[in-house]
């Protein structure tokens, strides 16, 4: 039963945080709530949310960072067989990666703008879990929330940056995650049993999936715009790049050593 209670939590962090977005929106319009609501809002504030846990803050750590990036994509368009099973084809993988002319300006437009990134920049980033339009999109929709800023540069490309409280928000259901679980491995917990919504899968777990408003369909949701082909039940979205290798490129040698969580 560990697993299901795994399950429920994280079907219920997913909730608080889809909640929160709505809550928080200066928006709220049903039509604009649902686009709140949408995976790859949980995307985007994961890969800003790493960005601030890891303290990209200076020259050379983003550098290492888009030399991780830039060496995963490679990597990964040698290996034709992950490519179909996550969906990308290698002209999509190939545009996600930054030339070296591009280099100077992202960092230029990070250091100058308070951690703006080029809408181009961002969507490069995310190019494993969705497209560029499905990128520009999500961020218009969380701007117009309140969660993220679109500005003109002085070059007229488009800077994206976050106002903090969508990273607040991702960790908030982190620490949810984290805390619930060690709750129930602590001897206490397991010698008090499990009430509503602790240990047991029924009506907790079901509330839990209700609250998110997502349909999950088949116990592995195929998650639609990622791009992502999310390969049997609860299958560890290979490339969901923004978690592991991509977003927080696994900082390996990176010379990033992580911060402490965002508040």
């Amino acid at each position: 039963m560990r697993d299901v209670r795994t399950c429920e939590v994280l079907h219920e962090a997913r909730a608080d945080f889809h909640n929160a977005l709505v809550e928080g929106s200066v928006v709220k319009d049903p039509h604009f709530v649902a686009q709140l609501r949408q995976e790859p809002t949980y995307q985007m504030a994961e890969f800003f949310y790493l960005l601030r846990a890891f303290r990209l803050d200076g020259e050379e750590k983003i550098r290492r960072y888009v030399e991780l990036h830039n060496r995963h994509l490679e990597a990964l368009q040698e290996d034709r067989a992950k490519m179909r099973r996550l969906g990308l084809s290698p002209t999509r993988v190939r545009k996600g990666r930054f030339s070296p002319a591009s280099v100077p300006k992202l960092i230029e437009n990070y250091r100058t703008g308070d951690a703006a990134i080029d809408q181009s920049d961002l969507s490069r980033f995310l190019i494993e879990v969705m497209s560029p339009e499905t990128s520009r999109k999500t961020a218009v929709t969380l701007t117009e929330a309140g969660y993220l800023e679109r500005r003109r540069s002085p070059y007229q490309s488009v800077l994206v940056r976050s106002t903090g409280a969508l990273e607040r928000i991702f960790a908030r259901g982190l620490r949810h995650v984290r805390t619930a679980l060690a709750e129930d491995a602590s001897p206490v917990a397991g010698s008090a049993g499990a009430g509503p919504g602790r240990g047991r899968c029924g009506t907790g777990a079901k509330a839990a999936v209700e609250g998110a408003g997502a349909a999950v369909e088949s116990a592995g949701a195929a998650v639609e715009g990622a791009g992502a082909a999310v390969e049997g039940a609860g299958a560890a979205v290979e490339g969901a790049g923004v978690a592991v290798e991509s977003a927080g490129v696994a900082v390996e040698g990176a010379g990033m050593e992580r911060q402490g969580d965002p508040a």
